[in-house]
């Protein structure tokens, strides 16, 4: 059987590819704008990736890849994603559309697009029906699925968008379901070297401080509760010490900022000095002038707020539970705390968790190698889809 071949467009380090390369498909060519990511992915599959700014124009180099088997497209997410400001015409959103464009062109029998699950939430789905009505016309057959790396045995909840357009016969559907058991960072990262301060891990002085006080699940922040939250307030040997009335401020703001809403956006309101009193049945003057000196609130002509959300920092993640989506920031200590030791994640210990191979190479400065592998499909996922599509 003649070997089958693909294309790989917004390849990043590899991880759509890995799946694919393992099953013997060979891959013609793979395009990046990102210099370490090209540079990766040669590192790791051989001289077959091109450093191209997928946003110009269609260049003749693309007429050689005529009829090839599969186009593998994993096209921007940050202007789809729920963690970043969500534009409907941010450029990169329109980048679906160019990956669809090339398939098209060049009539291959394939054409496989991850992203993120925010890509088809409320009127960002537009693109989405754009690339749907392109291959429809051009007489491909097309299909949605969605696929969790948690159900593939990978130790981190990562939903993601499957499209498969098919141009001789129906598109498969390729969606996971739960399978038993999820796994664990134990299960991943356990036997990895103990030692406090592993090279590629990226440092933050305050984080050192803080960390110690963290435990296996917890967070820090000043403006939600719960059994699992630490204040800053109750870590007076970093931050300002507080008396009890401050606290009892404190906590106050914290429930009636959310609970008395006076506009539509955001999810809280800054609170008047007489709501404060009346709830608290006191005069507060006093401690509003101490926290405002210790910079716990902010006082402005609409109210009073608690200063600093720190809502969600210092995150220490337990052996014991799968990991959280791993991002472009996983590897930042003020937001992802190591279970055991007090530091953020290292690059090996943040790409095994992602579901790279322990020898899998990286090129470039750290934050960009942390940059690589939040923005990679998991090669759990790519060898699902590979095998299930072969």
């Amino acid at each position: 059987m003649k070997r089958k071949s693909f294309l790989s467009l917004y390849s990043g380090c590899g991880g759509l590819d890995a799946g694919f390369h393992e099953m013997g498909y060979h891959c013609e060519a793979a395009f990046d704008v990102d210099h370490d990511a090209v540079a990766t992915y040669i590192a790791n599959y051989g001289r077959t990736a091109h450093r191209l700014d997928l946003t110009a124009e269609l260049t003749p180099a693309f007429k050689d890849f005529r009829n090839i088997d599969i186009v593998l497209s994993g096209a921007p997410c940050q202007g789809f994603s729920t963690v970043g400001r969500r534009q409907l015409n941010d450029p990169r959103n329109h980048l679906l559309a160019r990956g669809a464009e090339i398939a098209i062109s060049l009539q291959a029998k394939l054409f496989v697009c991850e992203n993120v699950m925010g890509s088809v939430q409320g009127s960002h789905v537009v693109h989405w029906n754009r690339v749907a009505r392109m291959f429809s016309a051009a007489g491909y057959d097309t299909s949605f699925s969605t696929v969790n790396t948690l159900h593939l045995g990978l130790p981190q909840s990562r939903k993601r968008v499957i499209f498969i357009a098919s141009r001789n016969g129906s598109a498969k559907t390729v969606t996971t379901q739960p399978s038993g058991k999820a796994a664990t960072l134990h299960d991943v990262i356990h036997h990895l070297s103990r030692e406090r301060n592993p090279s590629e891990v990226m440092h933050s002085p305050l984080a050192v401080k803080v960390a110690p006080h963290i435990k296996p699940g917890q967070k820090v922040s000043d403006v939600r509760g719960g059994r699992n939250v630490i204040h800053t307030w109750q870590i007076p040997s970093i931050f300002p010490e507080t008396t009890t009335t401050e606290r009892l401020v404190l906590y106050s703001l914290m429930k009636l900022r959310r609970a008395n809403r006076q506009r539509s956006i955001g999810d809280s309101d800054p609170v008047s000095k007489h709501m404060l009193d009346r709830y608290l049945e006191l005069d507060t003057d006093a401690e509003i002038g101490s926290l405002r000196r210790k910079q716990y609130i902010s006082v402005t002509q609409d109210g009073i707020n608690i200063r600093n959300g720190f809502n969600g920092l210092y995150r220490r993640l337990s052996l014991d539970l799968p990991s959280n989506t791993v991002d472009t920031r996983f590897g930042n200590p003020r937001l992802y705390l190591h279970p055991l030791f007090d530091r953020g994640f290292s690059v090996t210990e943040a790409s095994i968790i992602q579901g790279f191979d322990a020898s899998f190479k990286y090129v470039g400065a750290i934050p960009s190698k942390f940059r690589m592998i939040g923005n990679s499909v998991s090669p759990v996922a790519s060898r699902y889809l590979a095998t299930s599509l072969a």
